[in-house]
C-alpha cells in the first residue's frame, strides 16, 4: 500500500515533468501496468490467505505475470525516456536553432538599433540644425518684424498726423470755404459741379440740392454758357469770363467767374476750381460814377459857360451903355458862380463825412432857430417856385452842431422846393420825444416810389422821373443829410404816397443827463 501510494504520487509528478505527449501517453501505459502488477501482487496474497498450499502455484503464475508486466513497464519506461530524450534533443535542437536565430535577431536588431540610432542622431542633428536655423531666421524674422513694426508705427503716427492736417486743412478749406465772400465752386473733369459754398449759392441763386452736376448752369444766362464752355475745353490754363445769373425774382446779378485746372503728382487733370466775385453792385457803382461824372461835368460846364459867357459880354464893352443888362449879367455869373460853389462844398463834405475827418461840436440850440435859419437860406428859392413854407413853432432844444443840423434842413427843404409843385405848402415841425427830437419836413408833391424810399439816401441817386421840372442837383443832398444825422446818433427816413406827396423825418438823440 505504501508502494500504491508513493506510485501514484510519483506518477503525476513525473507526467507534469515530461514534455513530449507521446511520453505522457506512455507513462500512463506504464501506470495501468504498475497498477495491474499491484493487482497481481493483491491477488496473490488473496490466495495466499486462502490457500497456503497453492502458494506456490499461484506464485508462480503471478510471477510469470508480473515479469511481463515488469518488462512491459521496462520497455515501457525505456520508450519513455528514449522518447523524452528525442524530444528533449528536438527541443535543444530547436532552442539552440532558435537562440540562433534569436542572437541573428539581436544582432540584426542591434545593428539596426545602432543604425537607427545613427539615423535617429543624424536626424536629430538634422533638425536641431534646422531648429537652429528655423530660430536663427524666426530671430532674424522678429529682429525685421520689430524693426517693420517700428517703421509701420512711425508710418501709422504719420498717417494718423496727415490725417490730422487733413482733417484740420479740410475743417480749415470748409470754413473758408463756407465764410468766404468770394463764391466758389469745385467741378470734375466733366463739369460736373460736386460742391458748392453758401456764397456761391446765394450769388448763383441755386439751392443745395439742385447745384450738384450740370444744375450749376440753370440759371447762368444762355449767352454766356459758351464762354464757360471755352474755359472748360483748355484744361491746361485758367481764364475767366463775366457771367449774368438770371434769378427766379426776375433780378440779374453781374459776376466774374475764374476757372483753374486742378492737377495730380503725374500732371493729370483731376478736378477745375472756380471762385465767382459778384460785380453787380461795382457795376452799379461804375454806372452811378459814370452817372455822377456826366452830371458833375453837365452842372459845371452849365454854370461856367454862363459866367464865361457873361463875364465875356461885360469885358467885351457891349453892354457898356445898357446898364440894366449889365447889372442882369452880373447877377446870372453870381447865381451860378453860388451853383459851382454848392457842388463843390456838397463833394468837399461828402468826402468829409464818409473819411470820419469831421467833429461835430455839439451845444444846446432852440430848434426854431435851426429851422429859422435853414428857411431863410432857401426862401428866395420857395418864393421863385411859389411854394410856402410854414413852421409849427416851439420851445423844444436840441443838442447838437448847429452848422450840420442847419445844412440837413437845407437839404431837406431844397428837396422838398424842388419837387413841390406852384401853390403848395412844405410844413415843418419838431416834436419832443422820451430820449430825442423828432423833426419833420413833408411836402405835397408827387412822392416817391416805395421801393426808392431807401435808395435815395445812397449817393448821387435821384429819383427819375418825366414831369420833374428842370431842377438840377448831383444826387448827394440826402447822403450828406443821412451821415450828419448818423454823426448825432440820429435815425433819418422817409414815407411817401404817390401822388400825395413825401415825409423825411430825422431824430436827434438827448444826452441823458444836461451838460
Amino acid at each position: 500500500q505504501i508502494g500504491v501510494q508513493q506510485v501514484n504520487n510519483t506518477l503525476p509528478e513525473l507526467e507534469k515533468l515530461l514534455l513530449n505527449r507521446q511520453a505522457q501517453l506512455q507513462l500512463k501505459q506504464v501506470n495501468y501496468l504498475i497498477q495491474a502488477k499491484f493487482a497481481n501482487l493483491e491477488r496473490a496474497i488473496e490466495l495466499y490467505q486462502l490457500t497456503p498450499l497453492a502458494i506456490d502455484t499461484a506464485q508462480a503464475s503471478l510471477t510469470q505475470e508480473n515479469a511481463a508486466l515488469e518488462r512491459q513497464i521496462q520497455s515501457q519506461l525505456a520508450g519513455i525516456k528514449e522518447s523524452e530524450q528525442l524530444f528533449l534533443q528536438q527541443q535543444t535542437n530547436q532552442v539552440t536553432t532558435s537562440l540562433r536565430q534569436l542572437t541573428w535577431v539581436i544582432v540584426i536588431f542591434f545593428s539596426l538599433s545602432i543604425s537607427l540610432l545613427g539615423l535617429i542622431y543624424w536626424l536629430l542633428q538634422q533638425q536641431t540644425q534646422k531648429r537652429q536655423q528655423a530660430e536663427l531666421q524666426l530671430q532674424q524674422t522678429n529682429q525685421q518684424l520689430q524693426q517693420t513694426n517700428g517703421e509701420l508705427k512711425e508710418e501709422i503716427a504719420k498717417q494718423q498726423l496727415l490725417e490730422k492736417e487733413l482733417r484740420q486743412s479740410e475743417a480749415q478749406f470748409r470754413s473758408l470755404t463756407e465764410y468766404s465772400p468770394i463764391g466758389i465752386v469745385l467741378l470734375d473733369t466733366e463739369g460736373n459741379c460736386i460742391y458748392a459754398n453758401p456764397r456761391y449759392l446765394t450769388v448763383s441763386g441755386c439751392e443745395a440740392e439742385s447745384v450738384l452736376g450740370k444744375g450749376w448752369l440753370a440759371t447762368i444766362h444762355p449767352d454766356d454758357l459758351a464762354c464757360i464752355e471755352e474755359l472748360l475745353a483748355q484744361e491746361v490754363e485758367d481764364g475767366y469770363c463775366e457771367i449774368r445769373f438770371c434769378l427766379s425774382t426776375g433780378e440779374s446779378k453781374y459776376s466774374y467767374l475764374y476757372l483753374a485746372p486742378v492737377f495730380d503728382q503725374q500732371q493729370r487733370l483731376i478736378s477745375y476750381v472756380g471762385a465767382l466775385e459778384d460785380i453787380t453792385e461795382r457795376r452799379k457803382i461804375s454806372q452811378m460814377k459814370d452817372e455822377f461824372i456826366a452830371l458833375v461835368s453837365h452842372e459845371l460846364r452849365t454854370p461856367l459857360a454862363s459866367i464865361q459867357g457873361s463875364l465875356g459880354l461885360l469885358a467885351a464893352g457891349i453892354l457898356r451903355d445898357r446898364p440894366a443888362t449889365a447889372q442882369q449879367m452880373l447877377e446870372i455869373a453870381a447865381l451860378d458862380t453860388e451853383r459851382l460853389s454848392r457842388l463843390v462844398n456838397d463833394i468837399l463834405d461828402l468826402n468829409r463825412l464818409e473819411a470820419g475827418r469831421v467833429e461835430i461840436n455839439p451845444q444846446w440850440h432852440q430848434a426854431d432857430d435851426l429851422i429859422q435859419q435853414a428857411i431863410a437860406t432857401v426862401q428866395a428859392i420857395a418864393t421863385a417856385q411859389e411854394v410856402n413854407i410854414s413852421v409849427t413853432n416851439s420851445e423844444i432844444a436840441v443838442w447838437a452842431d448847429s452848422d450840420w443840423i442847419v445844412q440837413t434842413l437845407v437839404n431837406l427843404l431844397t428837396n422838398a422846393i424842388k419837387f413841390s409843385p406852384p401853390q403848395s405848402r412844405i410844413e415843418v415841425t419838431t416834436q419832443l420825444q422820451a430820449k430825442e427830437v423828432l423833426f419833420t419836413i413833408s411836402d405835397q408833391g408827387r412822392g416817391i416810389p416805395a421801393e426808392k424810399l431807401e435808395q435815395i439816401f445812397q449817393r448821387f441817386q435821384q429819383v427819375k422821373s418825366s414831369d420833374r421840372r428842370q431842377q438840377r442837383g448831383t444826387g448827394l443832398g440826402l447822403s450828406i443829410c443821412r451821415l450828419i444825422v448818423r454823426l448825432h446818433g440820429g435815425r433819418i427816413w422817409a414815407e411817401s404816397k404817390l401822388g400825395e406827396g413825401s415825409t423825411f423825418f430825422f431824430t436827434l438823440p438827448l444826452p441823458a443827463e444836461k451838460p
